[in-house]
């Protein structure tokens, strides 16, 4: 088996290459006379929809302010469900979620790597 640090450079160069090909694309695109046109129209449809987005929105004001406080909430009660289910993970109780369809779902523990400081 693989050691992690093998990993970590293998997908340090996978990324490298694919920084390159993407590098490599934009210089393309940089170089396409049609593509830039078609990108200064889409601009100008661009700006139209948002004037028209944010008319709408200036409308309806109250209930954007709702949709606001609703995110707010389910933010704070799925941090709340993965710390109740966190913690019963940890005391060894099985966890058990089910929607309004009988579909069950299992928690899910992710590990990440940031840079140390």
């Amino acid at each position: 088996m693989p050691e992690i640090q093998e990993i970590f450079d293998r997908v340090k160069d996978f990324k490298n290459k694919q920084k390159l090909i993407r590098e490599a694309y934009k210089s393309e695109l940089a170089h396409h006379s049609e593509y830039h046109e078609i990108k200064e129209d889409l601009e100008k449809v661009k700006i139209q929809k948002k004037e028209i987005e944010t008319a709408i929105k200036t409308a309806m004001i109250k209930d954007f302010e709702k949709l606001e406080d609703l995110k707010l909430d389910i933010e704070a009660d799925n941090e709340m469900i993965s710390d109740l289910a966190f913690n019963k993970l940890i005391k060894g109780e099985k966890v058990e979620i089910q929607d309004e369809f009988g579909n069950k779902y299992d928690p899910v523990i992710i590990v990440k790597f940031q840079k140390a400081k």
